[in-house]
Order: C-alpha cells, then sequence, then structure tokens
C-alpha cells in the first residue's frame, strides 16, 4: 500500500511583479473549472490536471455583508462577493466607505505593506479618480 502525502491549499494567493498585482486561483485543464484560492485537485472533477492561473485585479461586487461579531477579528468589518473580470466569484474583505457600498459596483484589488490584500472602489483610469 502507497501512503499519498496530504494535499493543502496552496498559500500565495496574490501575484505580486513589478508591473501587476492579481489573485492567483488554479484552472482545471480537464473540466475548465476555476478554483480560488489555488487547489491541488479538481473539486469539480477529481482530476489532478490543475494549473495556476492568474484571475486578474478587477471585476463586480455582487454583494457584501457587514460582519459586526467575530471570534477571530476585530470587528465591524465588510466582506464581500466579487464576479472577477476573469469569471471567477472571489469572497474577499472589503474596503469600500459604508455610503459607497452597492451591488454591481466596480472594484479592484489592493495591498497593504502588511501582505494584507482586499477591493476597494475601482478608478477611472483615464484620470485616477473613482469612478462613483
Amino acid at each position: 500500500m502507497t501512503l499519498l502525502e496530504p494535499l493543502h491549499d496552496l498559500d500565495e494567493v496574490v501575484a505580486l511583479t513589478p508591473d501587476r498585482t492579481e489573485l492567483l486561483g488554479s484552472h482545471c485543464d480537464t473540466c475548465e473549472s476555476r478554483f480560488f484560492p489555488r487547489r491541488q485537485l479538481c473539486f469539480e472533477c477529481g482530476a489532478d490536471t490543475v494549473r495556476d492561473m492568474g484571475l486578474g485585479r478587477t471585476g463586480i461586487l455582487y454583494s457584501y455583508t457587514r460582519v459586526e461579531l467575530s471570534s477571530s477579528r476585530i470587528t465591524p468589518y465588510t466582506l464581500g462577493y466579487i464576479d472577477l473580470d476573469s469569471g471567477t466569484r472571489v469572497l474577499a474583505d472589503i474596503s469600500v466607505p459604508e455610503d459607497r457600498l452597492v451591488p454591481d459596483l466596480p472594484v479592484t484589488l489592493t495591498t497593504a505593506a502588511d501582505g494584507t490584500w482586499s477591493f476597494g472602489p475601482a478608478e477611472n483610469p483615464a484620470d485616477g479618480t473613482d469612478e462613483n
């Protein structure tokens, strides 16, 4: 009997390069499913034909909630589902002022010096201002 090594989620979730910051996920070459965070096996078909892929940094806020009580984090904070432009939906911290939170808000990935990441309001690429 051969013992297999345990599989773990892969830790790195944000790719930082000199010209781009984006979320990292996985793509199954067998069934074409996409996942976040990265995986070693496909959750849809069970195949091990999974490879890393960049999921992008922009998307649309699908839904959100404000968390008021937590045993693991300082409250309050906001979580939301983001529909990334790549077609993947992710659950992430949202760093948008409460009075601007609305479904369908364009958002972009932001990172902090301490390595944390969240999604904030997208900026208009033409003039660097918020779209809303």
